[in-house]
């Protein structure tokens, strides 16, 4: 009977080995550093986030212009009539003009100049949001091939324990007809049968749904099949708490985003105040004018250049309340990057305690299958020769198959926390 169960168990295992080979006919092996690269070309939050990148640098260009010469020609023709003293005597004209001028900002008390470097910093701060996107996308794509690998696990536990169930299904069958059990024992078993084919069912379709969330993570359908080549078993490299902290607070780009978008806001205030104070610009202008009513006019050149002032004197109150908008700005900047210091703090700790606590969970679990494995084997040996019962041995299989899962879950949880610890702390 013993040997019967191992080839029920090599069955299933092969069943779920099948199961992967049949996938590797439909699909190329996939490692992780190569989804991760697939995620980064093709998932739709990374254009967006350089649509967001181009629009901070055209937003400050337009920013800058107001420093360059301002340069615009015109021209113009029209037809005019000029009476005389008798409607007889009336006479018609066209004239024609053409010219060009310009405008060159001299001084507006740093209005123009501290807006120009704010919008720089806005680029800054959209090309460190591009960056934190990216690393989103690299940590769900990892979440979700780690999140298939532990699908994949699961489905073989199950299929184990569904080959482990009709294992012992047939020995009570046998143990009947022999009149060492009774019909209950037989009628017991075929409900543990049932129920683990009913968990065979649920985790093939957890297969399929993290296929989906891999295509999500990616940007990219992959197909009916996915054949990936990491393991969820490994050792990841050690970071400190006080190590991940401290990289987390320097480099982590949302961070160094909100102190850009701060330091945009102080500079914003600055420009909103300087707008209060008078504007001077350099005028110069060139052109020349003909009306063919006068014959002897011909085209004449006509100049100037100038300096010219401009006060605001009052608006309604319009600029007084930008002022009030861009201090309340300079607060909220203030506020929105404090807060997010202290998210930064708690992502690490639980980053960095859900990696040390799964770890711990990884050598318990797998300590608990090779007892749970021994458990079983003596309750089925026991149940063999009529000294144990049936529920002893479905007691054993649920112990057996609960430990498999849990295996697989630290393991994923491991793998899963390490990376949102690097996340956490500006890292792919």
């Amino acid at each position: 009977m013993k040997n019967a169960r191992s080839f029920l168990i090599i069955a299933g295992s092969l069943i779920a080995t099948g199961f992967v080979c049949a996938c590797a006919q439909a699909a190329a092996p996939m490692s992780l550093e190569s989804f991760v690269a697939l995620a980064k070309k093709n998932n739709p939050q990374v254009r967006v986030a350089d649509a967001a990148v181009a629009s901070g640098v055209a937003a400050w260009k337009s920013a800058r212009s107001r420093l360059l010469p301002q340069v615009g020609g015109t021209a113009d023709a029209s037809r005019s009539m000029s009476p005389g003293l008798a409607s007889a005597s009336e006479s018609y004209g066209n004239t024609y003009s053409a010219g060009v001028s310009g405008q060159q900002l001299l001084f507006d008390f740093g209005k123009s100049y501290f807006s120009t470097r704010a919008g720089s910093k806005l680029v800054t701060a959209a090309r460190e949001d591009a960056i934190t996107s990216l690393q989103t996308v690299v940590l769900n794509a990892k979440t979700a091939y780690f999140n298939y690998l532990l699908s994949q696990m699961l489905y073989t536990a199950a299929l184990e324990a569904l080959s482990q169930t009709q294992a012992h299904l047939d020995q009570a069958k046998i143990l009947f007809e022999t009149g060492k059990q009774a019909k209950y024992t037989v009628t017991a078993a075929e409900v543990d049968v049932a129920n683990a084919t009913v968990n065979v069912i649920t985790t093939k379709n957890g297969v399929k749904l993290a296929k989906v969330q891999m295509e999500v993570a990616s940007g990219v359908t992959l197909g009916d099949s996915v054949v990936l080549t990491d393991s969820l078993v490994g050792l990841e490299p050690d970071v400190t708490r006080d190590q991940a902290l401290a990289r987390a607070k320097d480099s982590l780009p949302q961070l160094v985003s909100l102190r850009a978008r701060l330091e945009a806001a102080k500079l914003q205030l600055t420009s909103a105040k300087a707008t209060l104070l008078p504007n001077l610009n350099a005028t110069a202008g060139i052109g020349y004018g003909s009306r063919n009513a006068y014959p002897d006019s011909g085209w004449q050149q006509n100049w100037n250049v100038g300096v010219s002032l401009s006060v605001p004197i009052y608006q309604g109150g319009y600029l007084l309340a930008a002022v009030e908008t861009a201090k309340a700005s300079v607060d909220q900047a203030k506020a929105t990057l404090d807060v997010n210091v202290q998210g930064v703090q708690s992502a690490v700790d639980q980053a960095y305690y859900g990696k040390t606590e799964a770890a711990e969970r990884i050598a318990a679990t797998q300590k608990l299958i090779e007892s749970s494995q021994q458990s079983l084997e003596l309750a089925q040996e026991r149940f063999a020769t009529g000294a144990a019962a049936s529920l002893e041995v479905t007691d054993a299989e649920l112990v057996l198959a609960n430990a498999k899962s849990s295996h697989a879950q630290a393991l994923y949880d491991y793998r899963a926390a390490h990376a949102k610890l690097l996340a956490a702390i500006g890292s792919f």
